[in-house]
Parts: structure tokens; C-alpha cells; sequence
């Protein structure tokens, strides 16, 4: 993808956004999942990497085997996931909407972290 496409895409995204945390359905966006992973506390490191996340898979969402799963399953393998879900941030309607649903708003919110700095009030 070019510069100049990523940054207008990002544009069109936080046009339709307009700062909002929520999507649609009023699931709170977890912007703490789209945080590198050498900004992450130790506490939120710890749960991930009990959860199997590599500095690798964390700075790449959707490609730790985890986020193929619901947060139900997870539980359902392995009951203290749950705590370690929560420790990292997540609600199980969260978990399944923004990881294990869809790979499109993970590519969005990558696209708004990196591109904040860009003024969209200009023509591209």
C-alpha cells in the first residue's frame, strides 16, 4: 500500500469515526490491544505471553492462534484465560468483536494509531 493511499484511507476512516471509541453497537473499541508490544506494563506482557503471544504475534493482530478463537472457547479450554483476558483489557462481547471478528477493524485501528499525526484537513 502507498503512503499517499494509507493516509487517505486513514482520513476516510477517522471521518466516519469522529473520535468515537464505540463502534455502531457501542462495543468500546480496545485500544489497548493495537499497543506495541515494548510499551506494554509488565503485568499486561505477563498475561499475554501466558496467553501464548510472542512480541511477534502481538505486533501483528490476527496471527497468535488465540485470536482464531472466541473468548468462550477459550475459557471453555482453559478457565484461567478468562482472568488473563481481563487482565490485558478485554470483556468477552469486546474479545469477539474486535479479535476474533474482524480483521478489517484491526487493520483500521493499526491505520489510526500510526497515521495520527497526519493533518486530514488537507487534500491528499
Amino acid at each position: 500500500m502507498s503512503l499517499r493511499f494509507a493516509i487517505a484511507l486513514f482520513c476516510s476512516i477517522a471521518a466516519l469515526c469522529q473520535g468515537q471509541s464505540t463502534n455502531t453497537r457501542g462495543i468500546e473499541c480496545p485500544d489497548f490491544r493495537y499497543v506495541e508490544y515494548s510499551a506494554l506494563d509488565q503485568t499486561t506482557e505477563d498475561a499475554a505471553m501466558a496467553l501464548g503471544y510472542s512480541e511477534g504475534t502481538w505486533n501483528t493482530p490476527g496471527t497468535q492462534d488465540v485470536e482464531q478463537l472466541s473468548f468462550s472457547t477459550i475459557v471453555a479450554a482453559d478457565a484461567a484465560d478468562e482472568a488473563l483476558l481481563t487482565i490485558i483489557g478485554f470483556t468477552e462481547v469486546q474479545y469477539d468483536c474486535y479479535v476474533n471478528h474482524s480483521d478489517l477493524i484491526v487493520a483500521e485501528r493499526i491505520l489510526i494509531k500510526r497515521l495520527a499525526h497526519f493533518d486530514c484537513s488537507e487534500r491528499i
